[in-house]
């Protein structure tokens, strides 16, 4: 009997040892919701052991945390990153970290920042799905709104909310940009570039990630950079603009400016 039990312990200890060398060197082609955690952290693991490994295991402590439809969603979008070959690292990474994150700190974005993310997915091209989680993730992690490589804008606040415009997904408008915006509340807006940064002061608005645009509603530039006094020398600005992100100057009509010194044309240069 001893002998027998040995025979057996030696085929179950190959036959594990087949099994695990096998599933080494499977390649993940669909994930499913009943294995879900495990999945993901195989396919991270395969590209990063160590990275993937400690991502993996943050997120299936709170997968039990969504509800069912949450689950498939997530389960849904993964696969269409997956058919679109996105990369472990950044994007799954930086999509399993926004999902933990969105939820938590800001519960009523997290529907519509995952169906505009369903939504380019579904498109065509793929470049508007990168840009998307990676703008989510600066913005989150950095509170960075937009962020090239020379140019990052970015806000004081944690003071926003995504919204998804579901008439445009019918739509046969040019106009994919109106799918999802981002409202934001009170806040400062710093752009930095060059080494060198501007500011506009409580300001609020909507930013359209997809085409780059804030719609801006009021705010205070001032000139305290070059050594005017805020309270000396500002502009207040109208109660609509607009600002394009990609780039670091701009122009706004309609401004009320303040100035208690007199070289008002030296002022007006350096803006």
């Amino acid at each position: 009997m001893k002998k027998f039990y040995i025979i057996l312990f030696l085929i179950f200890c190959c036959f594990s040892h087949s099994s695990f060398s096998q599933r080494k060197n499977q390649k993940i082609t669909k994930f499913t919701p009943l294995g879900f955690p495990e999945e993901i952290t195989f396919f991270l693991q395969k590209s990063k052991k160590k990275d993937g490994k400690k991502i993996g295991e943050k997120f299936a402590k709170s997968w039990i945390d969504f509800v069912t439809e949450d689950q498939d969603s997530i389960v849904v979008v993964a696969n269409k990153m997956l058919s679109k070959r996105m990369k472990a690292f950044p994007y799954f990474e930086k999509f399993l970290m926004i999902v933990m994150e969105l939820p938590q700190a800001h519960s009523d974005s997290y529907i519509p920042w995952i169906s505009s993310l369903d939504y380019f997915l579904s498109d065509k091209g793929v470049n508007s799905a990168k840009f998307f989680i990676n703008m989510t993730y600066g913005l989150l992690f950095e509170n960075s709104v937009f962020e090239s490589s020379s140019i990052k804008w970015k806000s004081n606040s944690k003071n926003f909310v995504f919204s998804y415009n579901k008439k445009y997904r019918k739509s046969k408008r040019k106009e994919k940009y109106k799918l999802v915006k981002l409202d934001f509340g009170s806040m400062d807006l710093v752009c930095h570039s060059r080494g060198d940064s501007s500011k506009i002061y409580n300001t609020k608005g909507s930013y359209f990630p997809i085409n780059k645009l804030f719609y801006g509603r009021g705010g205070k530039v001032t000139w305290e950079r070059v050594g005017f006094s805020m309270e000396d020398v500002f502009v207040d600005l109208p109660d609509s603009f607009k600002l394009d992100l990609t780039k670091s100057s701009y122009k706004i009509k309609n401004v009320s400016l303040t100035n208690k010194h007199s070289s008002l044309s030296e002022i007006l240069f350096l803006q």
